[in-house]
């Protein structure tokens, strides 16, 4: 009975960490929900040693998983509504892959590798005439 109790205890101060933790991005209801499905995920479990260490994880993963579906709807409706996306900060030098173009890298690595591959330049010249 006092290792439930414990393992209880522990669970409780798993939820109210992660409450902290995700304040602002989750409600507390999240949380809960989130911590009760993760332990009853290891209900079954026979060592009950690392169950608070393993509810946490999972707690975690879930409402990471939850924040990142939010994003991706919230991302959604914006673009079904005509919303723009917020652009990134621009560099202080400005745009180089606008400035120079979209093939240049691959014209700098064919003009490295152009010699290399038709076969000249890999000889010395003493050994060219032979």
């Amino acid at each position: 009975m006092a290792r439930e109790s414990t393992e209880a205890d522990a669970v409780r101060r798993v939820a109210e960490r992660l409450r902290i933790a995700y304040q602002g991005r989750c409600g507390s209801g999240q949380v809960d929900a989130a911590v009760a499905a993760a332990a009853e995920h290891f209900d079954d479990s026979r060592v009950r040693d690392f169950v608070p260490v393993l509810v946490e994880r999972r707690a975690r993963s879930i409402l990471a998983s939850a924040a990142v579906r939010e994003a991706d709807d919230v991302a959604h409706t914006r673009h079904a509504s005509g919303i723009a996306p917020a652009q990134a900060p621009s560099t202080p030098h400005g745009d180089a892959a606008s400035r120079r173009g979209s093939s240049s890298r691959a014209s700098v690595f064919s003009r490295l590798l152009t010699p290399r591959l038709s076969g000249k330049g890999t000889r010395p010249a003493s050994d060219q005439g032979q």
